[in-house]
């Protein structure tokens, strides 16, 4: 298959950039154990979680290629100021950074995090305004496959919506019982399973 086209659907740390090493242990950080020094971010991915340096460094934006974002400060990352957080209009919370991808004005979304502006959660993922409250991206909603009806759950809460006969955050619990999960549902219950 094509790699250019395979490379939009891979999740990369750092989109490219190497991540950081650690000066003492000479191995990359891993954020998922230890904080990520200064001056960096957690770029966490479903097999990673790598510590990045900051896109916005101290250089002079008019000494580059494409020159400066309309802040006269950002360093443009394509013609026509691609790239500028201005133009990109990237979700603060969802986003990794304030730029986003010249080419295709996507932001780099935090997991579970979705839309050109990263400014959703994906299918199946819950709780953007949660990042302020310190979680990496999105949380998956881990609905009951059984009880549930559907596989997202409601965007506030992670609540999950209920087959008939089943109740709970998640859809885990049978209605017909007084206690207990769906390993201890009255045989009735058990058609759902």
């Amino acid at each position: 298959m094509d790699m250019i086209f395979c490379k939009k659907f891979l999740n990369i740390p750092c989109q490219g950039q190497p991540p950081l090493i650690n000066e003492f242990t000479k191995k990359e950080y891993d954020c998922q154990h230890q904080n990520c020094p200064k001056n960096s971010y957690c770029h966490k991915g479903l097999d990673f979680a790598k510590c990045c340096q900051e896109l916005d460094f101290d250089e002079d934006c008019s000494d580059t290629i494409f020159g400066c974002c309309p802040d006269q400060k950002t360093v443009a990352l394509g013609p026509k100021q691609a790239g500028c957080p201005s133009i990109c209009q990237c979700n603060r919370l969802g986003s990794y950074l304030a730029k986003c991808d010249p080419q295709s004005n996507q932001c780099y979304c935090k997991p579970g995090v979705g839309g050109l502006r990263c400014d959703r959660c994906e299918a199946d993922y819950w709780g953007l305004h949660k990042i302020s409250e310190g979680n990496a991206g999105c949380i998956p909603c881990k609905c009951n496959k059984i009880g549930s009806s559907r596989i997202d759950c409601e965007q506030m809460t992670g609540r999950c919506v209920c087959k008939p006969g089943f109740q709970g955050m998640k859809c885990d619990i049978c209605s017909e019982t007084k206690s207990g999960n769906l390993d201890h549902c009255p045989i009735d219950c058990k058609i759902f399973q």
